[in-house]
């Protein structure tokens, strides 16, 4: 089980070792304070935290396809088609770690987020009870 996951992983390069084991905490512990916290700036920087992997894979993907590309460009004829077969597949490798990072970032988000709206929907009842009330919103 491990040795298709670290061939899997050294054929991405570095960064995949960095969106796995810096960024992908990151996002984890975004999302854990976004659901202790649920406030305005818990969300951003869960925010700041699924775009950074999103657009390292992004790049990553583009550098590599790059590459790829130009590795086919000086390689024989007969060699071109089975480098795109091989290659291709393998430059997608950042970006589609990066994407399974994101989709897993996505459940700390809509829970702190079911979590502030509950939480903004109880304080306003309470300011419309205490001003039902007579009494007076603040200190």
């Amino acid at each position: 089980m491990m040795m298709p996951l670290a061939k899997w992983l050294e054929s991405g390069g570095l960064m995949m070792y960095i969106l796995l084991f810096a960024l992908a905490p990151l996002v984890a512990l975004s999302g854990l304070f976004h659901i202790i916290l649920a406030n305005r700036k818990s969300f951003v920087q869960l925010c700041f935290s699924l775009a950074l992997p999103l657009s390292s894979g992004i790049w990553m993907t583009t550098v590599f396809r790059s590459r790829n590309a130009a590795a086919i460009a000086d390689a024989l004829p007969k060699n071109h088609l089975e480098l795109a077969v091989r290659g291709y597949p393998e430059a997608n490798r950042p970006f589609e770690l990066a994407l399974v990072i994101v989709l897993a970032g996505l459940l700390p988000f809509t829970l702190g987020e079911i979590r502030r709206s509950r939480k903004s929907g109880r304080s306003a009842r309470r300011e419309q009870e205490s001003l039902e009330q007579g009494g007076h919103v603040g200190g």
